[in-house]
């Protein structure tokens, strides 16, 4: 059976992006994505169209649609996960080409606007990292630093995936506002990349390390989204991180100990 509900916008990286809710527990799962969702439930126009996604939530033995711009299931908490990474996969194609976008999170001081952004794969740290952060700075994201040619940070405040205590499962999709982090400055701008690199048998505490231009540029590349499409992007990542600075690498092992040594970065 199929029962619908009313639908959403949701708002990150300049774009807006519909969603259509479907299954028989269409309503329990717009009420999640509400809970979750809060800081990007705005409802302000934004210029670039992400499209639609249709999500769906079912009893168990129920049958749901599929295809490409559906995310259906049975367990509320796994078919939020997938809709996150949905909603950012969409975000991150209507952007392809206009934004340079990075694997990673940011945070930025909320009076100067000043933004550091973490740069690293995925479980590395990045949201405890931001977790950490945004009770002191504002929450910017957890998941892509969108950043356009002038240096300003556009954000993308989404839930923010928690792994549950059990350590197993499907993470949990949790509203930055839920943790008490601090809402993103109305002009955040780039002021420093730190590159993570975590490694649980480096010893001592966390060490950074400058890297020179040709260096970053290695190092970052692979952390980015769609660079190929944006013009001259080597240039273009060449002429940002001479007004930000030389990219620092961070080694560690544990990421509880990086928030002060960011903060110190930041200033």
């Amino acid at each position: 059976m199929t029962i619908g509900a009313p639908g959403l916008e949701l708002s990150g990286l300049s774009c807006r992006l519909e969603i259509a809710f479907g299954g028989s527990r269409a309503t329990e799962l717009r009420a999640a994505m509400e809970r979750a969702w809060t800081r990007c439930l705005t409802g302000l126009p934004d210029p670039a169209d992400a499209g639609g996604l249709r999500v769906e939530l079912h009893a168990e033995g129920e049958r749901g649609s599929h295809g490409e711009g559906v995310v259906s299931g049975t367990d509320l908490a796994r078919v939020l996960q997938n809709t996150t990474q949905s909603v950012t996969h969409a975000f991150v194609r209507a952007q392809a080409g206009s934004l340079l976008m990075l694997h990673g999170g940011a945070c930025s001081d909320p009076v100067t606007g000043a933004t550091v952004g973490f740069v690293a794969p995925g479980g590395t740290g990045k949201t405890t990292l931001a977790r950490r952060l945004g009770r002191r700075l504002g929450y910017v994201t957890d998941e892509t630093v969108g950043i356009r040619p002038d240096g300003s940070v556009v954000p993308y405040p989404k839930p923010l995936s928690i792994r549950p205590a059990s350590g197993t499962g499907p993470k949990i999709e949790t509203s930055p506002d839920e943790l008490g982090l601090l809402p993103a400055p109305d002009s955040p701008r780039l002021t420093r990349l730190v590159l993570l690199r975590r490694d649980p048998s480096h010893p001592g505490p966390s060490r950074l390390t400058p890297l020179n231009m040709s260096e970053a540029i290695v190092e970052l590349a692979p952390e980015s989204s769609s660079l190929s499409s944006l013009p001259r992007p080597l240039h273009l990542l060449a002429e940002l991180l001479q007004c930000t600075g030389p990219v620092l690498r961070c080694d560690y092992a544990e990421a509880d100990e990086l928030a002060p040594r960011l903060l110190e970065v930041l200033g």
